[in-house]
């Protein structure tokens, strides 16, 4: 099983960062596939294959992703460029 894990600070409100998490989750379900749900401030993703949190706090953004089986495991070097970037993007 292949991971993905991304911490990044931010200085937005909870409810600005919660919103960019939301927008990085409707894109990788765009591209991806899958769906998300919050759950508290914890945002959940899941496509076969691949399971993620993005967990929103007032200092930091925490993006895990589990990668299972070998075919969504090739893809971990697309998705993570995929989160570093629209990260990057959201943040500065």
């Amino acid at each position: 099983m292949a991971s993905i894990y991304v911490q990044r600070k931010h200085q937005l409100s909870l409810v600005d960062i919660r919103d960019k998490a939301s927008d990085l989750a409707e894109q990788l379900a765009n591209k991806f596939g899958g769906k998300h749900q919050w759950q508290g401030d914890d945002l959940n993703y899941k496509r076969s294959g691949v399971n993620a949190c993005i967990a929103c706090t007032e200092d930091d953004i925490v993006v895990d992703i589990r990668l299972k089986g070998l075919v969504i495991s090739a893809l971990r070097g697309k998705i993570e460029s995929e989160v570093n970037n629209t990260l990057d993007k959201y943040l500065s």
